[in-house]
């Protein structure tokens, strides 16, 4: 994510990491400057990049990220050169675009949601907050997909189609139905699971 923030213009300074065995170390080449709280204390010109995200993750990542109060103009929002962004779609404070992503007309990104590699949005989805799509995950016109849900690498899901809260969509999965909230939904098509 790094690099490619540096493609779409934001220079990194460093990362941070509540490890305490990370602490004067580099990452990638960059220096690890303090723990997650330590935000406060950096420069009021620095932007922040959600790289906190994860299959069944997603509730507890987004809790860490409430609870340090960061304020959404302190939020990047970063689409790499070679995505494809319609002028008619919405993307939230904090927002991730990868490489080769196409966001169609009326889509709605929500704060701090991320799209991975090749992930295809088609027109008029909405993505509430902290949602994240994995490498080339499809998801096709008109779909909700509720907060903090994850849908996996190669993840297809049909038109129209509701993703509950907190819902893990499988790798390859693909989804003709809706997945109601707090599910695991795996297989082709995909079926619902706690």
């Amino acid at each position: 994510m790094a690099w490619i923030a540096e493609r779409a213009g934001f220079p990194v300074a460093g990362f941070l990491d509540d490890d305490p065995h990370k602490d004067s170390q580099t990452l990638a080449g960059r220096a690890v400057l303090g723990a997650l709280a330590s935000w406060k204390d950096l420069p009021a010109d620095h932007r922040f990049l959600n790289s906190l995200y994860g299959a069944k993750k997603m509730r507890l990542f987004a809790s860490i990220i409430d609870a340090l109060a960061i304020p959404d103009t302190r939020w990047a929002t970063v689409v790499d050169p070679s995505a494809v962004v319609s002028p008619e779609a919405s993307i939230a404070a904090g927002c991730f675009v990868g490489p080769g992503c196409v966001v169609e007309p009326g889509v709605q990104m929500g704060r701090l949601s991320v799209l991975l590699g090749n992930v295809y949005i088609a027109h008029d989805c909405r993505l509430e907050a902290y949602v994240a799509c994995a490498n080339s995950a499809s998801v096709a016109g008109g779909v909700d997909v509720h907060t903090n849900s994850y849908i996996g690498a190669n993840a297809t899901v049909r038109e129209y189609t509701q993703i509950g809260k907190d819902v893990v969509v499988g790798m390859g999965a693909v989804v003709t139905r809706r997945i109601p909230d707090n599910q695991v939904a795996v297989g082709n098509p995909a079926r619902a699971s706690c």
